[in-house]
């Protein structure tokens, strides 16, 4: 199984999870669900920011841990971690994470590429991400 999936929340059609909502960037951030069901989001330098709720006080975070039962805002978009999951994974994480492998399976076998390689196959760009978990553990300077 892979250790993570990668999700784009924003405004922008294109992203996995479409928030319709003035506040929200067209990339406002991104989501990383390990394998073993943590949560973790990345703002992508929004205009409005990312917050999460802690002790009834809304708390800026540039990354964070969250759980299905945290409430989360994007810009003004008020959420919870169960919802922006059922947005991506109506069948549940789980589910997600097969639908996925089986997919990148049968496009390898049909095209006979090399097995997927988490240690190389990471994203590539600003950030490396730690294999287990999907998180940032180092950026590039600018």
């Amino acid at each position: 199984m892979f250790p993570y999936l990668t999700f784009t929340i924003g405004s922008a059609m294109n992203c996995d999870i479409h928030l319709n909502h003035s506040t929200v960037s067209d990339i406002h951030a991104e989501l990383v669900v390990s394998s073993s069901g943590k949560l973790f989001l990345t703002d992508r330098v929004s205009e409005a920011g990312s917050f999460k709720k802690e002790n009834k006080k809304w708390v800026n975070f540039k990354q964070t841990y969250v759980d299905e039962d945290t409430e989360i805002r994007f810009g003004k978009y008020k959420t919870k971690g169960q919802s922006v999951l059922a947005m991506i994974a109506p069948n549940g994480i789980r589910a997600k994470f097969e639908e996925y492998e089986n997919s990148i399976l049968t496009s390898l076998s049909a095209s006979n590429k090399p097995h997927y390689d988490p240690k190389n196959d990471l994203p590539t760009g600003q950030v490396r991400r730690s294999i287990h978990t999907g998180e940032i553990i180092s950026a590039k300077e600018k």
